[in-house]
């Protein structure tokens, strides 16, 4: 009798949990998350084997804040004393087994020889690896609002430019309709509509002012470098060699306002050139790039913008 019982204890416990990881699958498709399979089961030899060869990407290590010196240090500790708790999380690709979350913990397992755990998953493309990694790294809560801004305009600004579905780059499909990406990310972030947009004014910015440069960015959106966040969409609209030189001068340890007054100054226009002739001339320049992005990405979204400037132009002209 007690072994069965038990059985039937066991068997209870199984259909609860089964129950649970389904219920936990249709949340993640009404919220049209980024969906991944559920972990792959992996044998334990072919876990060793998958150790040794685990890739890092910087397209995808570029999208996790670094930690502050004094955080690393911590984490670092910890580990030590207690073992690495949490599963490095892989993106099986092919063959290869790509690290999508833990940059931090198997730095310092390799640096110490310490094992870890580690946790498979299978994803469509690169892009929905990113979008659950932007996910991921917007549910931690040691992320500034400047980054969760910066992180969410990226995933805008790179979802509305999807082809397929419904053939408008800005719509996506959710619960059986067509939703614009602006939309569904807003109810994804419970954030509003407009915010989604300005995230990613925002995140062109950032992207236009630091280039290359990691350490500057994340200087920047972990407010190391404080550029109050209205400053930094107007930079959005600045010239790319102005906001590139900004950035440089960020870099020698100027203050915001001081690089961005000599930046201007540098790039300023020669006293010969008419003012009126350089701003229909960037004003052109606006509208010819955003003509090209409407035809080539086939988004209304850019047709409307487009319409701004021929706003903005009329008033010009009549000026």
């Amino acid at each position: 009798m007690a072994k069965s019982f038990k059985f039937d204890a066991l068997l209870k416990a199984a259909e609860k949990q089964k129950e649970e990881a389904d219920k936990r699958r249709e949340e993640q498709k009404d919220d049209a998350l980024p969906l991944a399979e559920e972990p792959l089961a992996v044998e334990i030899d072919e876990t060793a084997e998958i150790k040794k060869n685990i890739i890092i990407r910087d397209t995808f290590k570029d999208l996790i804040p670094p930690l502050a010196t004094d955080e690393f240090e911590k984490l670092k500790d910890n580990i030590l004393a207690e073992g690495c708790r949490d599963a490095l999380v892989l993106w099986k690709n092919e063959e290869e087994y790509i690290l999508i979350d833990g940059h931090n913990r198997y730095q310092i397992c390799n640096e110490f020889g310490l094992d870890f755990k580690i946790e498979v998953r299978e994803f469509t493309d690169e892009e929905a690896v990113s979008d659950w990694m932007v996910n991921n790294q917007l549910g931690k809560r040691n992320v500034t609002e400047e980054t969760k801004s910066y992180l969410r305009g990226l995933q805008y600004n790179r979802e509305k430019r999807k082809v397929g579905g419904t053939g408008a780059n800005q719509y996506s499909e959710q619960k059986g309709q067509s939703v614009p990406t602006a939309i569904r990310l807003a109810e994804q972030h419970k954030v509003s509509e407009k915010t989604i947009k300005r995230d990613e004014k925002f995140a062109l910015a950032i992207e236009k002012i630091t280039g290359e440069s990691q350490a500057l960015k994340w200087d920047i959106l972990n407010k190391k470098i404080p550029i109050p966040k209205t400053a930094t969409l107007k930079l959005a609209e600045e010239e790319e060699e102005t906001a590139r030189q900004i950035g440089n001068y960020l870099q020698e340890g100027k203050s915001f306002n001081q690089a961005l007054k000599e930046a201007r100054q540098k790039n300023k226009p020669s006293e010969a050139e008419d003012p009126h002739k350089l701003y229909m001339r960037n004003l052109k320049a606006s509208i010819m790039n955003c003509l090209n992005e409407a035809l080539r990405t086939k988004n209304k979204e850019f047709i409307e913008e487009l319409r701004d400037y021929i706003d903005e132009l009329e008033s010009a002209i009549q000026d």
